[in-house]
This record gives C-alpha cells, structure tokens and sequence, in this order.
C-alpha cells in the first residue's frame, strides 16, 4: 500500500499516542463485548425465549455506559493531540491523525479505525434485526391479548354492583 502524503510533521507527545493507542484497542474490544451481548439477546428472540432477556440486559446497559466513557476519554486525549497539532479538535479524526502520526502509530490508528468501523456496522445491522424481532413479539402479544379479549365478557358487573342480564339464546354446542 502506498504512503499516503503527510501533512506536516507529527508534533504530539508520544505518551499520549500510547494512550489513545490503548484506549482505541479498549473501545475496540468494548464494542466486541457489546455485540456479543447483542448477538445473545437475538439468539434468544429468535427462540422466542424472553424471559431469559430480561437477566441480560443490566450487562447490556453496563457495556453501553463503557464505552460511552471510553469515548469521553477518546475525545479529551483528542483534544490534547489538537492542541498540540494547533488544530481544532472537531477536525482531528483518526484517518487524518493517522496521517500526521509517525509508524507505528499511523498504521495502528488506521487498524483502530476500521475495527471500530466494522463494530458498528455489526452492531447496527444486529440492532435494526433485533428491532424487527421486538416488533414481531410485541405483535403476536398484542394480537393474543385481543384474542383473549374478545372472548372473555368485557363487563362482568355493572358499576352499580349489579350483574348485567344474561344474553339470550343458547349455546351452538348444546344442542337440545
């Protein structure tokens, strides 16, 4: 693969590279966790097995608050390389970083990136699929409750106390 043209000369403290470094393989790793807590939660509406959804979804909520945090450390270790590149941080994406950084960082934050890439993709995929799965058995249930509904009397006392009168007619299995 060709190099890429370098913007100028990385200025950026190689501690803090080592420290986005990291941090991009925690999130990378977090996101892997988070699909596979996903992948467990479509295993299980395929099955139709929803009472076994509801003991995982406080790991779910758990994976989420994560890597929102590991984000929030992302972005002030952004910041600071900014700051030391003299650009604005809402600018410093990791492909352009990548291109300001020496080896190995520039390989590492361009692998960081399509891992991270590839992770959402999945997760979105996975989330749009599970989503239709929800609507489906919150379908069948509401069909089931109308069902049940509709057989039982819907007023079995009036609001006076008293019982309303009896239809009339006889039943079709009763045959006389």
């Amino acid at each position: 693969m060709p190099d890429r043209q370098r913007e100028a000369p990385c200025a950026c403290d190689p501690r803090v590279l080592a420290a986005l470094d990291r941090l991009l393989g925690e999130e990378s790793d977090a996101y892997q966790q988070l699909l596979a807590f996903q992948q467990a939660l479509h295993d299980r509406l395929v099955t139709r097995a929803f009472g076994d959804v509801l003991p995982h979804l406080p790991a779910l909520e758990g994976g989420v608050r994560h890597i929102q945090a590991l984000g929030q450390q992302r972005q002030a270790l952004l910041a600071t390389l900014a700051a030391q590149l003299g650009t604005p941080p809402e600018t410093l994406t990791l492909r352009r970083l990548a291109a300001l950084c020496p080896s190995p960082y520039d390989t590492r934050f361009r692998a960081h990136r399509r891992a991270l890439r590839q992770h959402l993709r999945a997760l979105q995929q996975l989330g749009r699929t599970n989503a239709a799965l929800l609507r489906q058995a919150l379908a069948l249930v509401g069909g089931a409750l109308a069902l049940v509904g509709s057989l039982v009397p819907t007023l079995t006392y009036q609001e006076s106390g008293t019982r309303p009168a009896p239809l009339q007619g006889r039943l079709l299995s009763q045959r006389a």
